[in-house]
């Protein structure tokens, strides 16, 4: 699986209105994780708070549904979702910046929508979507070593986008009538 990194965690408490630092490591013991910690008032609340690298919403106006999410060597995050809709953010540049609908299942139906966001998360570096005229759907993500984004899904799509090599580069879907039972009934979350 690889290294895990996780930054030391910040644990403090308030003391006559002042953040006073405590000092926090994490300890391992076997298979658990817990925080070995400096001196402080036991009698005083303490806060363990690790950090929070980022949260951001995606800025979408239509409905979208996070499944999946990744980085690369250099600490970019890249999610990967699902657009019921035009309003997905999409950058100039754009591998596509059209929603292609799809047939849906109480809903208008679904593309995957890709994002690049810079360490910080206060840079969408681009966005796209990706499918076809039927329902398309992210479920993995991956960045090899070139930096390069895989994206692992399912497609209802007759014409989901593919490279020149592909393993097969026609998708064989049954008709619109027996894939909309693949697609959950209702997406209402937005990120």
């Amino acid at each position: 699986m690889g290294e895990m990194i996780e930054a030391v965690p910040l644990a403090y408490q308030i003391k006559n209105g002042q953040e006073v630092k405590v000092d926090c490591r994490y300890a391992l013991k076997g298979p658990e994780v817990s925080f070995v910690l400096g001196a402080y008032d036991r009698t005083q609340e303490l806060v363990i708070d690790p950090v929070l690298s980022f949260a951001s919403y995606s800025g979408s106006t239509t409905d979208n549904f996070g499944y999946s999410a990744t980085f690369d060597q250099d600490g970019f995050l890249y999610s990967g979702s699902s657009a019921f809709g035009q309003g997905y953010p999409t950058t100039m540049g754009a591998y596509d910046v059209t929603w292609n609908g799809g047939d849906g299942n109480q809903n208008p139906g679904t593309d995957i929508a890709l994002s690049k966001w810079d360490t910080t998360g206060t840079t969408l570096i681009w966005s796209t979507f990706l499918g076809g005229s039927g329902d398309d759907l992210p479920h993995s993500l991956i960045v090899n070593s070139a930096n390069e984004l895989i994206v692992l899904g399912t497609t209802g799509s007759t014409d989901f986008p593919t490279t020149a090599n592909a393993f097969k580069a026609l998708s064989a879907v049954a008709p619109s009538s027996h894939r909309k039972a693949s697609v959950p009934p209702t997406r209402t979350a937005r990120t």
